[in-house]
């Protein structure tokens, strides 16, 4: 079980990093094919790193309520499913779109991966487990434009988005065969949509707005974070988690950067 979960996360974990870094080899290629202008083609990069960081803290805790397995299974399909019908679009509307549920996809993903490596492995082997996963993202951010130059050189653009069909349809094969079990943290609870969102919404607007790390922190910390223990629906589990990572004694230029926000939450 242990060694289908690692095999699992680490695949998943290669596949978002890797079509992020890869993808933006393929712009020029991709501009030129569908006649997209400079505004629209950096729609094409973007749509994606927002809709994944706007979703990222709301799935995570939709997965703790109504299990990780599921939410995880539903990315991993939907992250291969709109790869693949990017792959086929033939206009700059739909691939944006599709983009966009490609991020939503990647959100489930990386909002899980982890969540259930950490509650299959015990404390003492956790570490080896999460240290093997974070080398699979940083291979997928490394090998990303290598591969992807590549591709993009010899068979064009579009097989970029059919390389991630077969691993994720490899992915889902073994999460319905060899996966059993699930896990759900705080089952029975309710879903904040409200306060979901608002974080959901604030991240992304540091990541869009391409701010220095310091002045993004500086707006998560204030705007979106530093207000939530005097929400009065805010919920138990994102309490906690925010006060894990920012302490009142803390100030914003000591917070950790933004990027390390999202693979916390």
């Amino acid at each position: 079980m242990k060694r289908v979960v690692l095999l699992i996360a680490m695949m998943s974990s290669f596949l978002t990093p890797f079509m992020s870094s890869s993808v933006n080899i393929a712009l020029p290629s991709i501009g030129q094919e569908l006649s997209i202008d400079a505004v629209l083609l950096g729609w094409v990069a973007s749509a994606y790193l927002l809709a994944a960081a706007m979703f990222l803290v709301p799935f995570g805790r939709v997965a703790d309520i109504y299990g990780r397995k599921k939410v995880f299974t539903y990315g991993v399909s939907l992250f291969t499913l709109s790869s693949l019908l990017i792959a086929i679009s033939d206009s700059t509307l739909a691939l944006i779109a599709f983009r966009v549920a490609q991020g939503i996809g990647g959100a489930m993903i990386f909002g899980t991966g982890v969540a259930i490596l950490t509650s299959v492995f015990p404390a003492g082997e956790r570490g080896r487990a999460l240290g093997i996963n974070v080398a699979a993202v940083y291979t997928g951010l490394s090998l990303g434009p290598f591969v992807g130059g590549f591709l993009t050189q010899t068979f064009g653009w579009r097989s970029i988005f059919l390389a991630n069909v077969p691993i994720g349809l490899i992915v889902i094969v073994i999460v319905a065969w060899k996966l059993e079990g699930e896990w759900a943290g705080a089952k029975g609870e309710k879903f904040d949509v409200g306060l979901s969102g608002w974080v959901g919404v604030n991240i992304s607007a540091v990541n869009r707005w391409n701010w220095t790390e310091r002045h993004g922190c500086e707006f998560i910390y204030y705007f979106t974070f530093r207000p939530i223990p005097y929400l009065g629906r805010s919920n138990t589990l994102i309490r906690k988690r925010v006060h894990l990572l920012i302490r009142p004694s803390e100030t914003p230029h000591s917070v950790l950067s933004s990027k390390t926000l999202l693979h916390f939450c």
